[in-house]
């Protein structure tokens, strides 16, 4: 609720800031600030079986397959999988973050075997 308060007043500033004459890029600056908090507003679906990861966010849905991850970083709220290796600015662009809200506990525990799997042995390169 907080969260569609501080949007619209956002949009009624920025309308008063440009003027009443182009009320039409308020609205289009309150659908570009709601979409930026849709993950905060909207539920997302996860799926993850021996395939891969696959994330439904309202219209969009993505699909990471387990032998394109090279990386799984996991913390207390959310785990992030990549297909880097190494961490980049991209990370959060080309991984997923899988977030921990209300996921059952065997969800944390097959990332982190998944994890461990990935780990780079002593003996590699």
């Amino acid at each position: 609720m907080g969260v569609l308060l501080f949007c619209s007043l956002t949009a009624v500033v920025a309308s008063r800031a440009l003027g009443e004459d182009k009320a039409w890029t308020s609205f289009l600056f309150l659908l570009v600030l709601l979409g930026s908090v849709s993950s905060f507003l909207f539920p997302t679906d996860y799926r993850i079986d021996g395939e891969g990861i696959v994330v439904k966010h309202l219209l969009t849905t993505r699909l990471r397959l387990w032998k394109e991850v090279r990386r799984i970083e996991i913390g207390t709220k959310a785990a992030l999988v990549s297909t880097m290796r190494i961490k980049s600015p991209l990370d959060r662009f080309r991984g997923l973050v899988i977030a921990f809200d209300f996921a059952p506990e065997v969800v944390r525990q097959d990332l982190a075997r998944r994890a461990s799997l990935l780990k780079p042995s002593a003996d590699a390169d």
